[in-house]
């Protein structure tokens, strides 16, 4: 996941650079600045000092969403003087289990809630602020989903950045705000393996800086290894971490119910036993054909996309029917 996110901000830059005319083909390049611009935030040592950085990113993404909405108004309020309303298409049931996966990233930083809640000063306070930070985030999501939806209509890209005109001054702050706010994503991501390696092993202050800086240096390497950020997600994020997600809670359940669980409190469960083994059988299946169709992919040697190319088929119902697959 930390790798993807490092593909993704060089995609990022390379983009903001490429409106600014200082444009490269080496990607390699914009995701070795953005680890020079990281490297002060993913260096501190807790979560407090990292709470400064983490509230300047914040501030720059709610910027880049209320530009976004700012957008959006002038844009159908065009539209409705025009009468140039885009085609809207209010329920689409097919795209749905590709929602579903999408829904899985909202578990990313669940993680670090631990960490967080034992650093934070006033720990009880931190459920409040939490519902309040989601009531926040639920009206901002609204807005911004619902309007920019109104507004492009089915042509709508996946990231609504994408949508907004190029090489205007106001599209480029908005991607910079943006890139900023998935570097501030990096850095509490990466503080997760950080801490679990550093309470493992005591280290001295030189052997804290070099570790860190090791680490960041090997997810680079990474990078080089795999380019493709659809792959890193597909191959590792997608098939791997699902097989985590929904295949170690079974085992986990019948440790605690049935392996640990006292003589006098334990139950007949063969039926939830059954149903968490097909669980396992099917996941598993799913989990290993991604791994070996992402393989192919690399190595060149799937058929899979271009059969799917040779049908007539949408730009949008391709890439839908590709991530469905994978």
């Amino acid at each position: 996941l930390l790798t993807a996110y490092l593909i993704y901000l060089g995609t990022q830059a390379k983009q903001v650079a490429c409106q600014l005319n200082h444009c490269t083909d080496y990607n390699s390049i914009y995701v070795f600045a953005c680890i020079l611009i990281l490297m002060p935030a993913y260096l501190q040592k807790d979560y407090s000092t990292i709470s400064y950085f983490s509230g300047v990113f914040t501030a720059f993404s709610i910027a880049a969403i209320l530009i976004v909405i700012s957008y959006d108004c002038i844009l159908i309020s065009d539209n409705r003087r025009t009468e140039n309303v885009p085609d809207i298409m209010w329920m689409n049931l097919s795209a749905l289990p590709i929602f579903l996966g999408q829904t899985c990233v909202l578990f990313e930083g669940n993680c670090s809630l631990l960490n967080i809640y034992a650093e934070h000063r006033y720990p009880r306070e931190m459920m409040r602020t939490t519902v309040h930070v989601h009531i926040v985030l639920a009206i901002l999501t609204l807005m911004t989903g619902v309007l920019s939806y109104y507004a492009f209509g089915d042509s709508l890209s996946e990231i609504i950045i994408y949508d907004l005109p190029e090489k205007m001054p106001f599209s480029i702050l908005t991607q910079i705000f943006y890139m900023l706010n998935v570097m501030g994503c990096f850095v509490i991501m990466s503080q997760v393996i950080f801490i679990l390696v550093e309470k493992t092993y005591e280290l001295s202050n030189w052997q804290f800086y070099l570790y860190r800086i090791l680490f960041v240096q090997l997810i680079f390497v990474l990078t080089l290894i795999f380019p493709d950020v659809n792959v890193v997600l597909s191959l590792f994020a997608g098939s791997i971490c699902s097989c985590a997600l929904m295949v170690l809670p079974v085992f986990f359940w019948r440790k605690a119910y049935i392996v640990d669980a006292p003589a006098e409190r334990r139950k007949d469960r063969g039926y939830q036993m059954m149903g968490g083994w097909i669980i396992v059988v099917i996941i598993m299946s799913i989990s290993v054909f991604g791994i070996v169709q992402n393989i192919l992919e690399m190595t060149g040697l799937s058929t899979m996309t271009d059969d799917l190319k040779a049908g007539p088929m949408k730009s949008k119902d391709l890439n839908a029917n590709n991530n469905l697959i994978q």
